[in-house]
């Protein structure tokens, strides 16, 4: 056995405790259906991220017309396959979809006698902004939410995929809330309102949105206030709103001088900065 038994026995002792380790394992925690092959094409984008089975969402445009073609494939025969509820028999399928909205979501639903397993394929609308995305390895595994472009709120994976996507045309600061009932918010943009300085205020109103993504409230300051501001707003814990405000005032700035060293005047534009708590 060599100058060194007592290793290559300890070394053989413990290849079987790895090896019985796994056994027990495999034979406990058998993975969870899987697809082989998850092909997507529409009229629009292309879909991405590249298909891996560990990778549960994807985003595909669908294009106008609303059509979609699926080309499934499971790794198991005995996997049941659903797409959107219908089942189909075969262990490959291609499935044909159409008049699907530019945010419908397609879900494919895998399932065997004890597990179950699902893939989602988001429909993108001709219009909505291309993502790039740059991850590094050790990247979280995190839903990021923001705006994108001018014209649309998203919830991210960091794929890039949007789970949640809505037109909101001129929206700004989509943002998560603590609160349990209405944990999501954006802002869309109204009039423009003229004062005293010399630029013009933008008001506008604060979406408030339910755990199911349905507006809940519309949201504006109430009088004697004239502007909403979209810069922060907060939803206190007994349900009361917090609203910022730029307020057109005139005000006596005469001990104050310009850049060139001219005083402004007794009647000078200004804005006020207003806090306003709404029950």
């Amino acid at each position: 056995m060599g100058r060194y038994p007592h290793r290559r026995i300890g070394i053989l002792l413990a290849c079987l405790a790895l090896l019985a380790g796994a056994a027990i394992a495999c034979a406990g925690d058998q993975p969870d259906p899987t697809l082989r092959e998850l092909a997507a094409t529409g009229s629009g984008r292309e879909m991405y991220p590249p298909f891996d089975p560990g990778t549960q969402h994807y985003a595909v445009g669908c294009g106008e017309d609303g059509a979609l073609t699926l080309a499934l494939s499971t790794t198991d025969s005995n996997t049941r396959l659903e797409v959107d509820g219908i089942e189909y028999p075969n262990r490959d399928a291609v499935v044909e979809l159409t008049e699907l909205a530019g945010d419908s979501d397609v879900v494919v639903a895998l399932s065997d006698e004890e597990r179950s397993a699902t893939y989602t394929v988001h429909c993108l609308p001709e219009d909505f902004p291309t993502i790039t995305v740059r991850k590094t390895e050790d990247a979280p595994d995190i839903l990021i939410l923001g705006n994108a472009g001018r014209d649309y709120v998203a919830i991210f994976d960091t794929n890039g995929v949007p789970r949640f996507h809505r037109g909101a045309e001129r929206s700004t600061n989509f943002r998560y809330h603590p609160d349990g009932r209405y944990p999501y918010s954006y802002f869309l943009r109204l009039e423009r309102i003229p004062n005293f300085s010399e630029r013009n205020l933008v008001n506008k109103e604060a979406v408030v949105l339910g755990v199911d993504f349905s507006v809940q409230d519309v949201v504006q300051t109430v009088s004697p206030l004239t502007h909403t501001d979209h810069h922060d707003f907060i939803i206190k814990p007994n349900g009361n709103y917090v609203l910022l405000s730029y307020e057109p005032a005139r005000r006596d700035l005469s001990a104050v001088r310009d850049a060139d060293g001219n005083p402004y005047s007794v009647t000078e534009g200004t804005e006020d900065s207003v806090i306003q708590e709404i029950t």
